[in-house]
């Protein structure tokens, strides 16, 4: 999954003026906001925390509490989970979404 990544090396879903963009595999199938309570530092980079400690890359890890994060990946599979079973039963009555009919 494409992520983006500011000067702190906090983690965004989408591009913004001032973050990199990369390629980062462990967030495929995540949700935004599980993306976005990681901080990533790339390959060969480091990160130094407030208080003086030192990250060398490649490193993922939380920033946000990780019930939060867990709690809010688990929501967005039943979402994508259930919305995939509703798609399911319509095609079973023969129900087409008309905009992709045009």
């Amino acid at each position: 999954m494409k992520i983006f990544i500011g000067n702190d090396c906090k983690c965004y879903a989408n591009a913004a003026v001032g973050r990199r963009e990369f390629d980062a595999e462990f967030f495929d199938g995540k949700c935004s906001a599980f993306v976005e309570g990681y901080r990533y530092v790339p390959v060969g980079e480091t990160w130094t925390r407030a208080d003086g400690a030192v990250f060398a890359g490649e490193m993922i890890s939380p920033w946000k509490d990780y019930n939060i994060l867990a709690a809010a990946q688990a929501a967005y599979e039943q979402a994508q989970s259930e919305s995939a079973d509703m798609q399911a039963a319509l095609e079973v009555l023969g129900v087409t979404n008309e905009e992709e009919t045009t």
